[in-house]
Protein backbone atom coordinates (compact mmCIF):
# COMPACT_ATOMS: atom_id res chain seq x y z
CA UNK A 1 0.00 0.00 0.00
CA UNK A 2 2.81 2.24 1.33
CA UNK A 3 4.38 1.69 -2.49
CA UNK A 4 1.54 2.42 -4.43
CA UNK A 5 0.68 5.65 -2.64
CA UNK A 6 4.26 6.46 -3.17
CA UNK A 7 4.61 5.32 -6.88
CA UNK A 8 0.85 7.58 -7.41
CA UNK A 9 2.75 10.53 -5.85
CA UNK A 10 6.03 10.07 -7.89
CA UNK A 11 3.45 9.96 -10.82
CA UNK A 12 1.13 13.42 -9.82
CA UNK A 13 4.76 15.19 -9.36
CA UNK A 14 6.09 13.74 -12.74
CA UNK A 15 2.74 15.06 -14.54
CA UNK A 16 2.97 18.43 -12.75
CA UNK A 17 6.54 18.75 -14.32
CA UNK A 18 5.18 18.02 -18.07
CA UNK A 19 5.20 21.57 -18.65
CA UNK A 20 8.26 23.02 -16.87
CA UNK A 21 8.46 23.50 -13.30
CA UNK A 22 8.40 27.37 -13.91
CA UNK A 23 4.05 26.68 -14.65
CA UNK A 24 1.44 26.33 -12.09
CA UNK A 25 -0.35 23.38 -12.24
CA UNK A 26 -2.89 22.33 -15.27
CA UNK A 27 -6.27 22.99 -14.45
CA UNK A 28 -8.14 21.23 -17.19
CA UNK A 29 -11.41 22.44 -16.83
CA UNK A 30 -10.58 26.22 -18.38
CA UNK A 31 -9.95 24.02 -21.50
CA UNK A 32 -12.83 23.36 -24.09
CA UNK A 33 -12.92 20.00 -26.27
CA UNK A 34 -12.52 21.46 -29.45
CA UNK A 35 -9.11 23.43 -28.10
CA UNK A 36 -6.99 20.82 -29.82
CA UNK A 37 -4.09 23.55 -31.00
CA UNK A 38 -4.00 25.02 -27.31
CA UNK A 39 -3.42 22.48 -24.62
CA UNK A 40 -2.81 22.30 -20.88
CA UNK A 41 -3.71 25.93 -19.83
CA UNK A 42 -2.28 27.23 -16.63
CA UNK A 43 -2.53 31.12 -14.96
CA UNK A 44 0.04 33.48 -14.57
CA UNK A 45 -1.89 36.43 -13.52
CA UNK A 46 -5.66 36.75 -12.25
CA UNK A 47 -7.70 39.31 -10.55
CA UNK A 48 -8.91 42.07 -12.73
CA UNK A 49 -8.55 42.83 -16.41
CA UNK A 50 -4.70 41.45 -17.37
CA UNK A 51 -4.37 41.76 -21.53
CA UNK A 52 -1.50 42.15 -23.65
CA UNK A 53 1.10 39.22 -22.36
CA UNK A 54 4.17 39.71 -23.98
CA UNK A 55 7.59 37.37 -23.69
CA UNK A 56 10.72 37.71 -22.76
CA UNK A 57 13.42 36.70 -24.94
CA UNK A 58 14.46 34.22 -23.25
CA UNK A 59 10.90 32.73 -22.44
CA UNK A 60 10.97 32.83 -18.89
CA UNK A 61 9.29 36.02 -18.27
CA UNK A 62 5.91 37.75 -19.24
CA UNK A 63 5.10 41.38 -19.54
CA UNK A 64 1.45 42.44 -19.69
CA UNK A 65 -0.95 45.09 -18.76
CA UNK A 66 -3.14 45.20 -15.44
CA UNK A 67 -5.89 46.98 -14.13
CA UNK A 68 -8.07 46.53 -11.13
CA UNK A 69 -6.70 44.49 -8.01
CA UNK A 70 -3.29 45.69 -8.15
CA UNK A 71 -3.73 48.99 -9.55
CA UNK A 72 -6.56 51.94 -9.79
CA UNK A 73 -4.79 53.14 -13.43
CA UNK A 74 -3.26 50.33 -16.44
CA UNK A 75 -0.15 49.80 -15.70
CA UNK A 76 2.88 47.53 -16.84
CA UNK A 77 4.00 44.24 -14.54
CA UNK A 78 5.76 41.57 -15.02
CA UNK A 79 6.04 37.72 -13.48
CA UNK A 80 7.69 34.48 -13.86
CA UNK A 81 5.58 32.28 -15.73
CA UNK A 82 4.56 30.73 -12.10
CA UNK A 83 3.08 33.78 -11.66
CA UNK A 84 6.01 34.35 -8.98
CA UNK A 85 8.43 37.74 -9.00
CA UNK A 86 5.34 39.87 -9.64
CA UNK A 87 5.87 43.16 -9.90
CA UNK A 88 5.47 46.42 -11.34
CA UNK A 89 7.56 47.92 -14.26
CA UNK A 90 6.11 51.20 -15.10
CA UNK A 91 5.99 53.80 -12.59
CA UNK A 92 1.97 54.15 -11.35
CA UNK A 93 1.63 57.62 -12.64
CA UNK A 94 -0.48 57.64 -15.47
CA UNK A 95 -1.48 55.52 -17.87
CA UNK A 96 0.86 52.36 -19.16
CA UNK A 97 0.30 49.73 -22.13
CA UNK A 98 1.99 48.07 -24.84
CA UNK A 99 4.76 46.71 -23.11
CA UNK A 100 7.87 45.19 -24.90
CA UNK A 101 10.91 43.62 -24.01
CA UNK A 102 14.13 44.94 -25.96
CA UNK A 103 16.41 41.99 -27.03
CA UNK A 104 18.94 41.04 -24.66
CA UNK A 105 16.02 41.24 -21.80
CA UNK A 106 17.73 44.16 -19.51
CA UNK A 107 15.30 47.09 -20.76
CA UNK A 108 11.79 47.09 -21.53
CA UNK A 109 9.78 49.92 -23.77
CA UNK A 110 5.59 51.03 -23.16
CA UNK A 111 3.83 53.63 -23.82
CA UNK A 112 2.40 55.93 -21.16
CA UNK A 113 0.55 58.90 -20.78
CA UNK A 114 2.97 60.62 -17.92
CA UNK A 115 3.93 63.51 -19.92
CA UNK A 116 1.04 64.85 -20.88
CA UNK A 117 -0.02 64.35 -16.99
CA UNK A 118 0.66 62.36 -14.10
CA UNK A 119 -2.77 61.47 -13.03
CA UNK A 120 -4.71 58.82 -14.66
CA UNK A 121 -6.87 59.63 -17.46
CA UNK A 122 -10.58 59.47 -16.79
CA UNK A 123 -11.09 57.32 -20.11
CA UNK A 124 -9.40 53.89 -19.83
CA UNK A 125 -8.96 50.56 -21.24
CA UNK A 126 -10.30 52.20 -24.50
CA UNK A 127 -14.06 50.89 -23.61
CA UNK A 128 -16.19 53.94 -23.88
CA UNK A 129 -19.47 54.05 -25.99
CA UNK A 130 -17.53 51.11 -27.75
CA UNK A 131 -14.64 53.22 -29.21
CA UNK A 132 -11.24 52.83 -28.59
CA UNK A 133 -9.80 55.69 -26.97
CA UNK A 134 -6.20 57.25 -27.42
CA UNK A 135 -4.99 59.85 -25.04
CA UNK A 136 -1.70 61.55 -26.04
CA UNK A 137 1.11 59.10 -25.23
CA UNK A 138 4.77 59.00 -25.28
CA UNK A 139 7.42 56.09 -25.68
CA UNK A 140 9.56 55.28 -22.27
CA UNK A 141 11.68 52.74 -21.51
CA UNK A 142 12.61 51.21 -18.43
CA UNK A 143 15.47 48.67 -16.45
CA UNK A 144 13.29 45.57 -15.83
CA UNK A 145 13.24 46.23 -12.23
CA UNK A 146 11.27 49.66 -13.40
CA UNK A 147 14.33 51.80 -12.96
CA UNK A 148 16.04 54.51 -14.94
CA UNK A 149 12.74 55.77 -16.68
CA UNK A 150 13.85 57.21 -19.85
CA UNK A 151 11.77 58.86 -23.00
CA UNK A 152 12.64 56.50 -25.87
CA UNK A 153 12.26 59.31 -28.62
CA UNK A 154 13.90 63.12 -27.79
CA UNK A 155 11.18 65.32 -29.24
CA UNK A 156 8.21 63.25 -29.65
CA UNK A 157 5.25 64.63 -31.37
CA UNK A 158 2.26 65.90 -29.07
CA UNK A 159 0.52 63.00 -29.73
CA UNK A 160 -0.47 59.30 -29.62
CA UNK A 161 2.19 56.70 -29.21
CA UNK A 162 2.21 53.22 -28.67
CA UNK A 163 1.13 49.59 -29.83
CA UNK A 164 4.69 48.81 -30.38
CA UNK A 165 6.49 45.77 -31.60
CA UNK A 166 9.95 44.95 -31.25
CA UNK A 167 12.45 42.08 -33.79
CA UNK A 168 15.48 40.75 -32.52
CA UNK A 169 16.92 42.14 -34.75
CA UNK A 170 16.50 45.31 -32.84
CA UNK A 171 13.72 46.48 -35.49
CA UNK A 172 10.89 48.21 -33.61
CA UNK A 173 7.58 49.49 -35.19
CA UNK A 174 4.64 51.57 -33.45
CA UNK A 175 1.45 53.86 -34.67
CA UNK A 176 1.20 57.21 -33.87
CA UNK A 177 -1.38 59.37 -34.71
CA UNK A 178 1.30 62.46 -35.30
CA UNK A 179 0.38 63.19 -38.75
CA UNK A 180 -3.14 63.35 -38.06
CA UNK A 181 -4.01 59.61 -39.22
CA UNK A 182 -2.90 56.39 -36.88
CA UNK A 183 -0.50 55.33 -39.34
CA UNK A 184 2.41 52.95 -38.48
CA UNK A 185 6.33 54.12 -38.12
CA UNK A 186 9.71 52.19 -37.88
CA UNK A 187 12.86 52.86 -35.82
CA UNK A 188 15.26 51.29 -34.36
CA UNK A 189 15.60 50.40 -30.68
CA UNK A 190 19.01 50.98 -29.70
CA UNK A 191 19.72 49.16 -26.19
CA UNK A 192 19.68 52.37 -24.01
CA UNK A 193 16.16 51.90 -25.08
CA UNK A 194 16.03 54.67 -27.44
CA UNK A 195 14.28 54.90 -30.91
CA UNK A 196 16.13 56.11 -34.16
CA UNK A 197 15.87 56.72 -38.00
CA UNK A 198 12.09 57.29 -37.13
CA UNK A 199 10.04 56.86 -40.20
CA UNK A 200 6.80 56.57 -41.31
CA UNK A 201 5.94 53.06 -43.09
CA UNK A 202 2.18 53.51 -44.10
CA UNK A 203 0.34 56.29 -45.88
CA UNK A 204 -3.25 54.92 -46.56
CA UNK A 205 -6.32 56.99 -44.67
CA UNK A 206 -7.56 54.92 -41.68
CA UNK A 207 -6.52 53.37 -39.02
CA UNK A 208 -3.09 51.40 -38.75
CA UNK A 209 -2.21 49.13 -35.87
CA UNK A 210 -0.86 46.72 -33.43
CA UNK A 211 1.99 45.40 -35.74
CA UNK A 212 4.18 42.37 -35.33
CA UNK A 213 7.17 40.89 -36.98
CA UNK A 214 7.53 37.57 -38.48
CA UNK A 215 10.59 35.37 -36.92
CA UNK A 216 13.48 36.90 -39.41
CA UNK A 217 12.10 40.31 -39.34
CA UNK A 218 11.41 40.41 -43.16
CA UNK A 219 7.83 40.88 -42.90
CA UNK A 220 5.40 42.84 -40.81
CA UNK A 221 1.37 42.11 -39.99
CA UNK A 222 -1.34 44.63 -38.20
CA UNK A 223 -4.91 45.74 -38.48
CA UNK A 224 -5.97 48.37 -40.32
CA UNK A 225 -9.47 50.04 -41.35
CA UNK A 226 -10.02 51.82 -44.88
CA UNK A 227 -12.68 54.17 -44.95
CA UNK A 228 -14.05 55.11 -47.78
CA UNK A 229 -13.52 58.76 -49.77
CA UNK A 230 -15.87 61.29 -48.38
CA UNK A 231 -18.09 61.15 -45.77
CA UNK A 232 -16.89 57.78 -44.47
CA UNK A 233 -12.76 59.46 -44.39
CA UNK A 234 -13.83 62.80 -42.79
CA UNK A 235 -15.77 60.84 -39.74
CA UNK A 236 -13.19 58.42 -39.55
CA UNK A 237 -10.32 62.03 -38.90
CA UNK A 238 -12.98 63.35 -36.56
CA UNK A 239 -12.73 60.71 -34.48
CA UNK A 240 -8.33 60.91 -34.61
CA UNK A 241 -9.28 64.31 -33.41
CA UNK A 242 -11.17 63.45 -30.74
CA UNK A 243 -9.17 60.27 -29.52
CA UNK A 244 -12.36 57.84 -29.58
CA UNK A 245 -12.15 55.53 -32.69
CA UNK A 246 -14.77 53.88 -33.23
CA UNK A 247 -14.04 50.82 -35.10
CA UNK A 248 -16.27 49.02 -37.36
CA UNK A 249 -14.39 46.38 -39.16
CA UNK A 250 -10.55 45.81 -38.94
CA UNK A 251 -8.66 43.56 -41.69
CA UNK A 252 -5.56 42.13 -41.60
CA UNK A 253 -2.47 43.70 -43.57
CA UNK A 254 0.59 42.42 -44.49
CA UNK A 255 3.58 43.88 -45.66
CA UNK A 256 7.76 44.09 -45.41
CA UNK A 257 8.96 45.46 -42.87
CA UNK A 258 9.53 48.57 -44.34
CA UNK A 259 5.78 48.47 -45.36
CA UNK A 260 6.36 48.04 -48.90
CA UNK A 261 4.22 45.53 -50.95
CA UNK A 262 1.22 46.45 -48.85
CA UNK A 263 -1.70 43.83 -49.13
CA UNK A 264 -5.32 43.09 -47.29
CA UNK A 265 -4.69 39.66 -46.07
CA UNK A 266 -8.50 39.40 -44.86
CA UNK A 267 -11.87 40.54 -45.92
CA UNK A 268 -13.94 39.21 -43.43
CA UNK A 269 -15.51 42.92 -42.41
CA UNK A 270 -15.40 42.01 -38.54
CA UNK A 271 -12.93 43.26 -36.25
CA UNK A 272 -10.23 41.37 -36.41
CA UNK A 273 -6.76 42.65 -34.63
CA UNK A 274 -3.93 41.51 -32.62
CA UNK A 275 -2.34 39.59 -35.13
CA UNK A 276 1.03 37.49 -34.87
CA UNK A 277 3.09 35.00 -36.90
CA UNK A 278 2.84 31.56 -36.05
CA UNK A 279 5.48 28.97 -36.44
CA UNK A 280 7.24 29.12 -39.78
CA UNK A 281 5.43 32.54 -40.83
CA UNK A 282 3.07 30.57 -42.68
CA UNK A 283 0.47 31.66 -40.71
CA UNK A 284 -1.34 34.78 -38.60
CA UNK A 285 -3.11 34.29 -35.60
CA UNK A 286 -5.12 37.13 -34.40
CA UNK A 287 -8.25 37.74 -32.47
CA UNK A 288 -11.33 38.60 -34.03
CA UNK A 289 -15.41 38.28 -33.25
CA UNK A 290 -16.30 36.60 -36.48
CA UNK A 291 -18.00 34.15 -34.86
CA UNK A 292 -20.74 36.11 -33.53
CA UNK A 293 -20.34 39.95 -34.91
CA UNK A 294 -23.58 41.41 -32.47
CA UNK A 295 -21.75 40.04 -29.32
CA UNK A 296 -19.00 40.62 -27.62
CA UNK A 297 -17.69 37.46 -27.80
CA UNK A 298 -14.13 37.14 -29.42
CA UNK A 299 -11.87 34.30 -30.07
CA UNK A 300 -8.41 33.43 -30.97
CA UNK A 301 -8.39 32.47 -34.94
CA UNK A 302 -5.56 31.93 -37.25
CA UNK A 303 -5.47 32.40 -41.10
CA UNK A 304 -2.94 31.55 -44.22
CA UNK A 305 -0.74 33.90 -45.12
CA UNK A 306 -2.06 34.12 -48.56
CA UNK A 307 -5.52 35.13 -47.14
CA UNK A 308 -7.53 31.82 -48.07
CA UNK A 309 -8.30 29.67 -45.17
CA UNK A 310 -9.69 30.98 -41.61
CA UNK A 311 -9.51 28.36 -38.49
CA UNK A 312 -11.06 29.37 -35.04
CA UNK A 313 -8.87 28.30 -32.17
CA UNK A 314 -10.64 29.07 -28.87
CA UNK A 315 -14.14 28.62 -28.28
CA UNK A 316 -14.80 29.99 -24.41
CA UNK A 317 -18.03 32.04 -25.93
CA UNK A 318 -16.36 34.79 -24.20
CA UNK A 319 -13.24 36.81 -24.63
CA UNK A 320 -9.79 35.29 -25.81
CA UNK A 321 -7.41 37.84 -27.23
CA UNK A 322 -3.80 38.97 -27.76
CA UNK A 323 -2.66 35.74 -28.45
CA UNK A 324 1.56 35.50 -28.04
CA UNK A 325 3.76 32.93 -29.21
CA UNK A 326 6.37 32.05 -26.41
CA UNK A 327 9.99 32.48 -28.70
CA UNK A 328 10.36 29.02 -29.56
CA UNK A 329 6.61 28.76 -30.55
CA UNK A 330 6.34 25.73 -28.07
CA UNK A 331 3.39 27.75 -25.91
CA UNK A 332 1.27 30.53 -26.67
CA UNK A 333 -0.24 33.12 -23.84
CA UNK A 334 -3.08 35.30 -24.41
CA UNK A 335 -6.04 36.87 -22.58
CA UNK A 336 -9.21 35.27 -20.95
CA UNK A 337 -12.13 35.35 -19.18
CA UNK A 338 -13.17 32.01 -19.24
CA UNK A 339 -15.50 30.44 -17.21
CA UNK A 340 -14.59 33.52 -14.68
CA UNK A 341 -18.32 35.18 -15.55
CA UNK A 342 -17.19 38.51 -15.13
CA UNK A 343 -15.68 40.97 -17.52
CA UNK A 344 -13.90 42.39 -14.91
CA UNK A 345 -11.92 39.39 -14.72
CA UNK A 346 -9.66 38.90 -17.63
CA UNK A 347 -6.45 36.51 -16.50
CA UNK A 348 -3.43 36.01 -18.37
CA UNK A 349 -2.70 31.68 -19.23
CA UNK A 350 -0.47 29.94 -21.10
CA UNK A 351 -1.03 26.96 -23.24
CA UNK A 352 1.53 24.46 -24.86
CA UNK A 353 0.90 24.94 -28.80
CA UNK A 354 0.64 21.35 -30.70
CA UNK A 355 3.77 22.27 -33.06
CA UNK A 356 3.16 18.85 -35.04
CA UNK A 357 -0.03 19.83 -35.99
CA UNK A 358 -1.62 16.47 -35.11
CA UNK A 359 -5.08 17.68 -35.59
CA UNK A 360 -6.86 20.53 -37.30
CA UNK A 361 -9.88 22.08 -35.88
CA UNK A 362 -12.79 21.99 -38.76
CA UNK A 363 -13.57 25.11 -39.73
CA UNK A 364 -14.76 27.53 -42.88
CA UNK A 365 -13.06 28.31 -45.15
CA UNK A 366 -13.40 31.78 -46.00
CA UNK A 367 -12.36 33.22 -49.17
CA UNK A 368 -11.28 36.76 -49.78
CA UNK A 369 -13.75 38.73 -51.16
CA UNK A 370 -15.12 42.93 -50.91
CA UNK A 371 -15.42 43.90 -47.48
CA UNK A 372 -18.61 42.85 -45.95
CA UNK A 373 -21.34 45.83 -45.19
CA UNK A 374 -22.17 46.40 -41.35
CA UNK A 375 -25.45 46.25 -40.43
CA UNK A 376 -27.07 48.85 -38.35
CA UNK A 377 -27.75 45.63 -35.55
CA UNK A 378 -23.87 45.26 -35.91
CA UNK A 379 -22.99 49.08 -35.20
CA UNK A 380 -25.62 49.17 -32.34
CA UNK A 381 -23.90 46.53 -30.58
CA UNK A 382 -20.54 47.83 -31.01
CA UNK A 383 -21.83 51.05 -29.12
CA UNK A 384 -23.08 48.85 -26.45
CA UNK A 385 -20.58 46.53 -25.96
CA UNK A 386 -16.95 47.52 -24.49
CA UNK A 387 -14.22 45.82 -26.58
CA UNK A 388 -10.75 44.58 -25.23
CA UNK A 389 -8.06 47.00 -26.57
Amino acid sequence: MKENIIALFTLTLLAGCAFGPKFKSVEPFLSFPEETLIQDLRPVARGGKNSQPRWSNDGKSLLFRHFGKLSNCEQIYSSRLDGTQLKRVSTGRGRATDARFLPGDERILFSSTLAKSPACPIKQLAEVGGSWTFQTSQIYSVSTDGTDLTPSEAGASDAYNGQLAVCENGTAIFTSSRSGDFELYSARAEPNGTLSGVQRITRATGFDGGAAFSKDCKKIVWSASRPSPGLQQFEYLEQVKSGNFKPTALELWIANADGTAAKALSSLGVLSYAPVFGPSDSRVVFTSNLRDPSARQFDLYEIDVDGVAVSQLTFSQSVDAFGEFSPDYKHIAFSSNRKSGSADDLAIFVGEWDPPRKSRIAAPTVVRGPPLLHSSQFISALRKAPLPL
